[in-house]
């Protein structure tokens, strides 16, 4: 925690209002109760409706980091791994003779594109680097590729792009295998459909 941080707090008796304030101070003298040390924050917030009053307790969120204006996309991206299957379908022709050995990482034969990763990139332990490097696989038209980005700061649920993709690209975070002639036969013998009337023939 920092001096001029911005912090977001609800108080129980108003759980459905969220306040605003910042860190204005911190201070070094500590308070220590069952060998657990803690120092006291200061926080200023503004009280023009004067709902909060002294003894009120809040559970406080302080914001260390924030970044605004940013590419963000799903944190899912940085896990998806594509099956056999998958790159059979999708994968451009060049670069179909691909071996996923026990799902866990992907190699590339010799014969990819120029504008396909270094092979030795692409297998599963080095999906993430100290360089805050990971790989994603975006879809252009029918194919997919995976591709190199640099990731910033994470929520859980999204992660900043720094650079490696651009806004409007798809990028890939599941793949789900239909069965169209399963789904048309389960359809046509639905015992909710209307049945067509038979007409009697004779011969």
């Amino acid at each position: 925690m920092k001096v001029d941080q911005r912090v977001t707090f609800t108080v129980d008796a108003f759980p459905e209002d969220n306040f605003e304030g910042k860190i204005t101070q911190i201070r070094l003298n500590p308070t220590v109760s069952s060998n657990v040390v803690t120092y006291k924050v200061i926080v200023e917030a503004p009280n023009p409706d004067l709902k909060l009053m002294p003894g009120l307790t809040a559970s406080i969120s302080v914001i260390t980091k924030e970044a605004k204006d940013v590419l963000v996309i799903s944190t899912k991206a940085l896990h998806f791994i594509p099956d056999q299957a998958v790159t059979e379908e999708f994968f451009p022709k060049p670069t179909r003779n691909i071996k996923i050995p026990d799902g866990k990482g992907v190699g590339l034969d010799s014969s990819n594109s120029d504008n396909m990763p270094n092979p030795g990139a692409l297998t599963s332990t080095q999906t993430a680097t100290s360089n805050n490097e990971n790989m994603v696989w975006i879809k252009t038209g029918k194919i997919i590729q995976p591709k190199m980005v640099k990731t910033g700061l994470g929520d859980g649920v999204s992660v900043e792009i720094k650079d490696g993709l651009h806004e409007g690209d798809s990028v890939v975070t599941s793949s789900t295998k239909v069965l169209a002639s399963s789904t048309n036969n389960a359809a046509a013998q639905s015992p909710f459909m209307p049945k067509m009337p038979q007409r009697n023939r004779k011969n």
